[in-house]
């Protein structure tokens, strides 16, 4: 009896997929003789045929987004080709990536132009709905001695900049930005003003030489002349600090003649603000204000001269004014 040897076939190799097929057919040929032996081959052989092309099919060798099995759309085919992911595991996890950067760092829609007011991030820039917590949120710049603050104005900035949604620090900024350019103007005019009348001072001067005081006083007198109740002394001195003024009253005392003018140092009209009443008054205001006050507790301060001699010659033209008056001081 012959002896025979079963047949092994690998389970992963090609065009044998139906192998097992050929071997049942051959132990088949053997039991059940030659020609049912050859039939069954025939049979075994055409099946592990046709089991090689099914397992012969190419798989998909293209860009992952590209796949037909994932039915991308264009528009995320383009965005996955831009971003050059080399298969779909690295793209899912960028994407979760981006998700958890994206909520770590409370990323804020971004505006419509056009609509600027109706943008819904506001406040996460610093901006505050509320306008009066806004108008206290901005800070009005610090006043240095001697400088001027508009608050009528300040007020219609503030309520404008929170109707136009910039942030108080910005607004901070911009007040303080706006007030020291409005005191370096009126300083450079002050400085300006001051060296126009210093030359014109000294044109007055070499002009009238010995006669400058003479005629600087009935420049006064003439100025004082015109409406003699409604001026006061510190009016005049204002007034008549200006050369041109000086100049000008000058030559319309001149003409005016001086019998027919005031006399400011008493002896006929007094001037009004020499008038006993009108320079006490005056004095208690400068006395009373706290500024005032301030200054002249300062020997530092820069206008401690100024308002000291100021009060002086107050309290002077006050004790004169009461000795021609016959009244107390």
């Amino acid at each position: 009896m012959k002896k025979r040897f079963g047949f092994l076939f690998s389970d992963g190799a090609s065009g044998q997929g139906s192998g097992a097929g050929a071997g049942a057919g051959a132990a088949a040929g053997a039991g059940a003789g030659d020609g049912s032996g050859a039939a069954a081959g025939t049979g075994g052989g055409s099946g592990g045929q046709g089991g090689g092309q099914s397992g012969g099919e190419q798989a998909y060798t293209g860009p992952f987004y590209a796949d037909p099995q994932y039915a991308f759309d264009p528009d995320t085919q383009r965005f996955f080709e831009g971003k050059n992911y080399p298969d779909v595991k690295t793209a899912l996890s960028s994407l979760r990536h981006a998700d958890e950067a994206a909520r770590s760092r409370n990323v804020i829609t971004k505006p419509d132009l056009a609509k600027l007011n109706e943008w819904s991030g506001w406040s996460e820039l610093g901006w505050i709905d509320n306008a009066e917590k806004y108008g206290a949120a901005v800070t009005k710049p610090t006043l240095k001695d001697g400088e001027m603050f508009d608050d009528a104005g300040y007020n219609a900035l503030v309520k404008a900049g929170h109707e136009a949604r910039v942030l108080p620090s910005q607004l901070t900024a911009i007040v303080n930005a706006l007030h020291t350019n409005e005191q370096q103007q009126i300083t450079n005019l002050r400085n300006a003003g001051a060296e126009a009348n210093a030359g014109l001072d000294q044109a007055l001067r070499d002009s009238w030489g010995n006669n400058y005081d003479k005629n600087k006083e009935l420049a006064k007198r003439a100025f004082a002349h015109f409406e003699v109740d409604k001026i006061t002394g510190a009016q005049l001195d204002s007034v008549l600090s200006a050369p041109g003024m000086v100049k000008l009253f000058h030559a319309i005392g001149a003409a005016m003649g001086e019998g027919n003018l005031v006399d400011v140092n008493g002896g006929g009209n007094n001037l009004a603000g020499d008038h006993p009443d009108a320079l006490n008054a005056e004095l208690n205001r400068l006395e009373q204000d706290a500024e005032t006050v301030k200054i002249m507790r300062d020997e530092r301060h820069p206008r401690y001269r100024e308002v000291t001699e100021k009060r002086r010659d107050l309290i002077t033209r006050l004790a004169n004014a009461q000795k021609r008056t016959g009244r107390a001081a």
